[in-house]
């Protein structure tokens, strides 16, 4: 797999990487919550959520496209404004995972803790090729979080396909 240009070579690794280690972050804070008993099985933030063809694609476009994009600037422009304020990028990524992970928590409040770090880790990957530019970075962070989205979206599919 050849990367981009001006990316390095390990440039596709370090996204699989990222990828995996948002989804397994997710996942087990998911199981954390499931076996503390907060979470019921076959709950989550879709519980009512309408069946049939469009409906159906228009949750798998939300999820793997229009969702990874729209969150994942709103993540760079707030972690590249804390920077300006002289917050350390650390402390940005933090932030702005706390607001995503608590706008996540208004449709349904596990929801929230379940994407935290994964939103960690997609600041972390903007911060860590937005030396390139910022749209370096925000590609980056945008194809992890796209790739993080794809086991729960396949699994949203087949729970409406199976109602």
């Amino acid at each position: 797999m050849k990367p981009a240009a001006g990316f390095p070579r390990f440039w596709p690794l370090f996204l699989l990487a990222a990828s995996a280690v948002s989804l397994s972050s997710a996942l087990a804070v998911s199981a954390l919550l499931r076996a503390l008993g907060l979470i019921a099985k076959g709950s989550g933030p879709f519980p009512h959520a309408l069946r049939g063809p469009w409906i159906t694609l228009g949750f798998a476009w939300g999820l793997l496209a229009l969702s990874p994009v729209v969150e994942t600037f709103v993540l760079c422009v707030l972690i590249s404004l804390g920077t300006r304020l002289r917050l350390s990028p650390g402390i940005a990524v933090i932030l702005g995972a706390f607001l995503w992970a608590s706008l996540h928590s208004m449709a349904w409040a596990p929801w929230g803790f379940i994407v935290f770090p994964a939103f960690v880790v997609f600041g972390y990957t903007f911060v860590r090729w937005r030396y390139l530019s910022f749209s370096a970075g925000f590609v980056s962070a945008t194809l992890v979080h796209v790739l993080h989205n794809v086991i729960p979206t396949a699994g949203l599919l087949l729970s409406l396909r199976g109602r």
